[in-house]
Formats: structure tokens, C-alpha cells, sequence
């Protein structure tokens, strides 16, 4: 592949999971996704992020491919669209579909609108460009996956005990509840005087993968699709 080619095209939140910039390295710097990419697809290594074209849930969907049967809403509305879109023009080998939960907890649930607009979006042969199409549901965001590193962690600064990292939650406004971004600030970034993107640049997605189960799922079926495509 060329670098002009841009073979995965990825969904995420926001910039924390594509790019970002770090004070500590004073350049700009990889997202969470990138540096789990980049764990994954190893023959690409740390230049996997010159074939991915990132997209954020927020952004607006190409006039091409508006809402097509079956009717459906929200996420799985958008997964089902992107994947149309994409069958249509043939670009890309691989759709990246991940979201945060946030504690989602009405029904459908996050994972089930993912899965109901990749189902919707491949149900049939036509067109017939068939990607290889990965969902991934963060639990309950980004901040518990990266909080998954035991290492991350600052000396002395040790998290709550008796819960996984998936199970911290609170009110955000409260900067001393376990809110995942909370807790990141006060475990990691404040003893060490980092920002958010030194945190990703520090992350080891070995170590989180051992510990979050949302992420270890995440990471298994990225490497389906690299095994797949001799990406590994």
C-alpha cells in the first residue's frame, strides 16, 4: 500500500482516539486508536496512521449516501450509511466503527445499534465490495481503556481498589469522583504534570489489553481482520 492510499477508514468520538497534541513531546501525536492500531498491524507499525482516514460520529455524511431501507436511527443510522458509502466508491478494505458507552444503558444498546448497521449495510451482494467491518464499544470510554495500564499509572497513586477499570464511573463535574477522566487526571496526569496526549504516547495496549475486556474484544477482532489481510 502507498501512503496516499488510505486503506481503513475509522469512526471515533473525538481526536483523543485519532490525533492530538502533546506538551510533553511538543508535536502532534498519536490518538488511542492509533497506537492500538499500530500494536495490531504490525507490518505497518507506527506509519499505520498514513493509511487511515478518521472520521468523528459529528460528521456529516456525503449527500451520496442518504438513509437507505431499512429505516434505521442514531449509530446504527450512520454505521449502515458510511458502509454503503463505502461498498459504493470500493476505497477502503477495512471500516473502524468505535464508540465510547458512557454508560449507556437504554435499548437497543450501544453494541446492538453498531451490529444492527453493519447488518443492515452488508445484508446483500450489491454492490459487491464487501469490506471487512470491526465494531468496538469502549466501556465505558476511552480514558477506562487507557487506565487499564497498570503501568500508567503514577507510584503511589494507586486506583480504587476491588473494581475494573470498566466499573468507574461519576459525575465529571466532580473532579474527585471516579469518573474515568477524573480519575485520569488525578492517578496520571497531575503527578506527573502531563496533559491527555502524553498519557496516549505513555499508553501500553499490551498491558490495558489484560485488563479491559471491551478493549481485549476490540484488539481480537483487528487481529482477524490483519491475520485476514497478511497485515501482521
Amino acid at each position: 500500500m502507498s501512503a496516499d492510499n488510505h486503506f481503513i477508514f475509522a469512526m471515533v468520538d473525538g481526536p483523543s482516539e485519532s490525533n492530538s497534541t502533546s506538551s510533553y513531546q511538543e508535536r502532534p501525536c498519536e490518538g488511542a486508536l492509533m497506537r492500538i492500531l499500530s500494536f495490531v498491524f504490525t507490518a505497518y507499525g507506527d506509519q499505520v496512521g498514513s493509511y487511515v482516514c478518521v472520521r468523528h460520529w459529528r460528521t456529516p455524511i456525503p449527500l451520496s449516501s442518504h438513509r437507505q431501507p431499512p429505516r434505521l436511527f442514531g449509530y446504527a443510522d450512520k454505521v449502515n450509511r458510511w458502509i454503503r458509502l463505502a461498498r459504493v466508491t470500493g476505497r477502503y478494505s477495512i471500516l473502524i466503527f468505535l464508540a465510547d458507552n458512557d454508560r449507556f444503558s437504554d435499548t437497543p444498546s450501544r453494541q446492538d445499534q453498531l451490529a444492527a448497521g453493519i447488518a443492515a449495510a452488508l445484508h446483500d451482494d450489491s454492490p459487491p465490495h464487501r469490506p471487512i467491518v470491526i465494531d468496538g464499544v469502549a466501556v465505558e470510554m476511552i480514558e477506562s481503556w487507557l487506565l487499564s495500564d497498570p503501568e500508567l499509572v503514577a507510584h503511589k497513586q494507586s486506583l480504587p481498589a476491588g473494581k475494573c477499570t470498566e466499573e468507574f464511573w461519576g459525575d465529571e463535574r466532580d473532579q474527585s469522583s471516579h469518573h474515568p477522566k477524573c480519575l485520569l487526571l488525578r492517578h496520571v496526569c497531575a503527578p506527573r504534570n502531563w496533559d491527555y496526549s502524553d498519557c496516549i504516547q505513555h499508553w501500553n495496549v499490551g498491558k490495558a489489553v489484560e485488563n479491559s475486556p471491551s478493549l481485549r474484544c476490540f484488539v481480537e477482532k483487528l487481529r482477524q481482520a490483519a491475520t485476514e489481510l497478511d497485515l501482521r
